[in-house]
């Protein structure tokens, strides 16, 4: 249902550029110019309902091994009435304070998606954390907040998480939620920074969903 639109809207640029899927696979293993033409030709994220179901569907659930995705629909809406994702956007309640769930271990895991578009820098960034979280008088509740560093650059991780992490400490955060950060590490890596109550790092290696 999310996948074969996506699908569908690369094979269609890639025969536009008259590649092979050969050139395609050799590229992927090099400067990957031609793979980045295709998908960054193709509108594949429109809006934030695009974005929580791709990061959802594609990247987090993947550091959860045998989970599933859980969105919350609006009332009288039957799960089996959805075909499609278009028919997936117009189902999610709209203004929750949890845009996706994640089923795991017997148990529900909230999280409310953010991103972050700024500088990356401790003073700006956390001015931007600070903000989000007085929106929720700083009581996540049982909500994750999941923060996506969209602006590309280098990150000190040791410094910049740390100072984070210890600027986080000094708020009266209520709730058993949990702050993360995600980004790419140089299209090689996904992370997954959690920076409150406790500071942790998971990796895994990049997977380009197009092989």
């Amino acid at each position: 249902m999310i996948k074969s639109p996506q699908e569908q809207q690369i094979i269609e640029k890639i025969l536009e550029r008259g590649y092979t899927l050969q050139e395609l696979e050799e590229d992927m293993s090099g400067d990957m110019r031609k793979t980045m033409e295709v998908v960054g030709s193709c509108k594949i994220i429109e809006d934030k309902e695009d974005l929580e179901i791709f990061l959802s569907t594609y990247e987090f659930q993947s550091y959860y091994p045998d989970s599933k995705i859980c969105y919350y629909l609006k009332n009288g809406v039957d799960p089996k009435s959805i075909k499609s994702l278009d028919d997936l956007k117009r189902s999610i309640v709209e203004n929750n304070i949890n845009d996706f769930a994640i089923y795991f271990d017997k148990s529900i895991r909230n999280f409310q998606l953010k991103t972050y578009r700024g500088n990356i820098n401790v003073k700006d960034f956390f001015s931007f954390l600070s903000t989000k979280l007085s929106h929720y008088a700083n009581n996540l509740g049982d909500t994750n907040l999941l923060i996506v560093l969209s602006k590309g650059g280098s990150i000190d991780e040791k410094s910049f998480f740390n100072s984070i992490h210890k600027e986080l400490k000094k708020i009266n955060i209520e709730g058993k939620g949990h702050i993360l950060i995600t980004y790419n590490e140089e299209n090689k890596f996904s992370n997954i920074i959690t920076v409150y109550p406790k500071l942790g790092k998971t990796q895994r290696p990049k997977t380009f969903y197009s092989k």
